[in-house]
């Protein structure tokens, strides 16, 4: 004896066959454009579903009943549809499976945060479709052209978040030392005698927000957590005086040139041996010696003191 299916059982055999009614219009809707357009039919991805589909309270009816069912106004990123599309007319009228028919489709492009989307979709307005790709905009946000301009007048539209945040940060702000002249150091000599301490100071500010992208920011509020100490730095202002310590050589020229690690350059500086009382003149072109020693002397003008073989001696220099 054949057991027929029971009332409820029959509504949800019908109910599952209309889901996948629509679910094969919304799929074949991108072949129906492009045919309607007069181009050949996309090939879709494997495994290709309809998760691009956003619903949002529109009604697609049925030829075959009276009857109306809510199915959502979608949207379908298809940038090779409308490429396709964008040298004819954008809005078509699609006869979809099982006697659904679908809509005016329309081919737009939508700059949403600052990634651009190329659209298909059925929707008559701006407001539509951006609540069919369920972009729910606030009064601090911008659209252009605005949610009622209907969609056959706007082939791009753009949507611009703004917000706004705060944003706390401890910063360490390290004063400028303070700096005491001496005679004790020569001129172009410097040296740190107490290093001091950094500020770290607590501010907030109020960052504003494009596009989830930060573009200025105004303080808001300040404090001081710990105060700064400034440290102490002398400057050599000897104009002329004179050291003691080692000199070397090293080969660059002929010359009576010399490097030293601070003394400036051009300054004619006389180097005396203390062993031998043997002095020279040399100028100074270049930087070092950086191993502790004094200064070094051109090959040319160490021989005037000491023998190279020697390398090093005990010098007096004065300027």
């Amino acid at each position: 004896m054949e057991v027929r299916p029971t009332r409820g059982k029959r509504a949800r055999r019908r109910a599952a066959r209309r889901r996948a009614a629509i679910v094969g219009c919304v799929l074949a809707v991108g072949s129906v454009v492009l045919a309607a357009a007069g181009t050949a039919q996309p090939e879709y991805p494997r495994g290709g579903s309809a998760s691009g589909v956003q619903g949002w309270g529109k009604n697609i009816e049925s030829s075959s009943s009276r009857t109306t069912e809510s199915v959502g106004v979608w949207a379908v990123d298809g940038a090779r549809t409308l490429g396709r599309l964008s040298a004819r007319s954008h809005k078509v009228s699609v006869d979809g499976p099982e006697g659904l028919k679908l809509g005016p489709i329309e081919a737009v492009t939508v700059v949403a945060q600052g990634k651009v989307h190329d659209v298909v979709t059925d929707a008559t307005t701006v407001g539509e479709l951006l609540s069919a790709m369920r972009i729910e905009p606030d009064g601090n946000d911008r659209i252009d052209p605005p949610p009622s301009t209907p969609l056959s007048q706007a082939d791009r539209i753009t949507y611009t978040t703004y917000r706004t945040g705060i944003q706390s940060t401890i910063e360490s702000v390290r004063p400028r030392p303070a700096t005491r002249s001496t005679t004790s150091l020569p001129a172009g000599f410097a040296e740190t005698i107490a290093p001091g301490r950094a500020a770290r100071i607590l501010r907030v500010y109020r960052v504003r927000y494009v596009n989830g992208r930060a573009i200025g920011r105004t303080l808001v509020f300040s404090r001081v957590l710990r105060a700064a100490i400034r440290g102490t730095r002398l400057v050599g202002a000897a104009s002329h005086s004179s050291m003691v310590g080692e000199a070397s050589w090293y080969y660059v020229n002929d010359r009576l040139n010399a490097a030293s690690p601070w003394l400036p350059f051009g300054t004619h500086v006389t180097v005396t041996n203390l062993a031998t009382g043997a002095t020279v003149t040399v100028v100074i072109n270049d930087r070092g010696p950086f191993g502790g020693r004094l200064i070094d002397l051109s090959e040319y003008a160490f021989q005037r003191i000491a023998p190279l073989g020697q390398g090093v001696c005990l010098v007096r220099i004065s300027w």
